[in-house]
């Protein structure tokens, strides 16, 4: 081998040289590797990991949706005390209303637990309403259609309500609710009969 002055290279000059590109070759190649090789591994793992957060949101959202439906089977809590709500949807036929007593579920219903919106106007006898005697009476204008009459508040759920009027002529038509809610929806009232006096309603909620 010869260099450029046409003078021949030691031959440990030229081993040395082998040596160095050897080097260089294979630091060319590293190089290639990475970027070509190396790089897609990087792309691959990073591709790998999204993956395996995705899965690990999906596993979170299921957990999630899994407590939200556990939540809705639970029963909710009922109320602590019942409001019974008495609307006059249809007037009666003469005078005012007359009512003699209220009894939830066979028991009389208390001046306590009742609140009167619209007090009785013929007699202004309230409290007779809480006795089984007489009745609390009221004239042809001392309610309208629309009104709440009374509001009755009771401890515990009503199934039966029963109303005592002095006759059919002064039972109305109601609309009764029970903590807001419509339970009895009446379109006409109890007619014009004068018997039987008194009479009772039952009224089931």
């Amino acid at each position: 081998m010869y260099n450029m002055n046409n003078k021949p290279i030691p031959k440990s000059s030229s081993k040395k040289m082998m040596i160095i590109v050897g080097v260089l070759f294979c630091i060319c190649c590293c190089i290639i590797s990475i970027v070509s090789g190396g790089g897609g591994v990087f792309l691959l793992t990073r591709k790998k990991d999204k993956k395996k957060v995705e899965v690990e949101d999906e596993d979170e959202d299921e957990d999630e949706d899994e407590d939200e439906d556990e939540d809705e089977d639970e029963p909710s809590p009922s109320p602590t005390s019942y409001k019974y709500e008495f609307i006059m949807n249809k007037k009666n036929e003469h005078l005012g209303i007359h009512v003699g007593w209220v009894k939830l579920d066979g028991v009389l219903a208390t001046k306590e637990q009742t609140t009167i919106h619209k007090p009785p106007n013929r007699h202004n006898n309230p409290g007779d309403m809480f006795t089984v005697d007489g009745n609390a009476a009221w004239n042809k204008d001392g309610h309208n259609e629309g009104d709440k009459i009374f509001t009755i508040v009771s401890d515990k759920k009503v199934n039966k309500i029963v109303i005592s009027y002095g006759r059919p002529k002064y039972g109305p038509g109601w609309i009764i609710k029970e903590n807001g809610v419509k339970k009895v929806i009446e379109t006409s009232n109890r007619g014009d009969s004068q018997t039987p006096n008194p009479v009772e309603y039952t009224y089931n909620i």
